[in-house]
């Protein structure tokens, strides 16, 4: 489906009710306007280096995300580090006037703009309780930039898709009540980018303990990873964020 305007997509979005279907139509808005590929990332729980590729994706080639996985790319991404703090887009090429780069995160950008993922633009998404997530989208080798209208186009788009893949994975209120507090004391932990072994050694318990409590934490959001089960927490108010802590 092509979409003539903003308006359009944002009815079409309002009456999908599954995540998927939400970044495929985004996609349907994004391309015919130039947008070659999208990592969308929920803002400082997938922004580290992890490897993650991100919550929902199109446009990446496999090699791409085998290279940025298992090539430590992660860590030397200074767009994923830049966004998270970032009040406005900005492109990719034009990191370096924002951060001071290493020599990693320098070769890093030079593989990118020289990938046919091209330049790009990076962005955060706003959300309640402060649910914010990240948005970086590519141009392949489009000769030109988009100009500042296009580019807030692009912006009320994907704000647009993210409010209502929050709205579409909110649980049940009566959900919370579910949740015990060794529960909700492990999500956090898997909240701040701890791992089974870090999170078992502070606990105290053992790692099959906290996989086992994991599983059932995932089993009780709905979800299918650590990423996913923090953003959840978040959205349903079992985890909030004070200052740079998620509590």
């Amino acid at each position: 489906m092509m979409y003539d305007s903003l308006s359009a997509f944002m009815q079409r979005c309002a009456a999908l009710t599954q995540a998927d279907d939400i970044w495929r139509e985004t996609r349907n808005f994004l391309e015919p306007r130039g947008v070659t590929s999208l990592i969308y990332y929920g803002d400082g729980l997938s922004a580290g280096t992890s490897g993650a590729i991100g919550l929902h994706h199109f446009g990446l080639s496999k090699a791409w995300i085998r290279q940025y996985q298992r090539g430590g790319f992660a860590a030397h991404d200074p767009v994923r580090k830049v966004v998270a703090q970032s009040t406005m887009p900005f492109f990719w090429s034009e990191v370096g006037c924002l951060k001071k780069l290493t020599r990693g995160e320098e070769a890093y950008l030079e593989l990118l703009l020289e990938s046919d993922l091209g330049d790009g633009l990076a962005m955060r998404v706003h959300g309640p309780s402060m649910v914010n997530a990240v948005v970086c989208m590519g141009f392949g080798k489009r000769p030109d930039r988009p100009g500042e209208a296009e580019t807030f186009e692009f912006q009320c788009a994907v704000q647009i898709a993210h409010m209502r893949h929050l709205m579409v994975n909110a649980g049940p209120k009566n959900d919370l009540i579910s949740m015990s507090p060794r529960e909700i004391e492990i999500l956090r932990w898997i909240a701040r980018g701890k791992s089974t072994p870090v999170i078992a050694e502070i606990l105290g318990i053992s790692r099959h303990t906290v996989d086992t409590l994991m599983r059932r934490i995932f089993e009780k959001l709905s979800v299918h990873d650590r990423t996913a089960a923090a953003v959840k927490g978040l959205q349903m108010g079992l985890l909030e964020v004070r200052g740079e802590e998620i509590m």
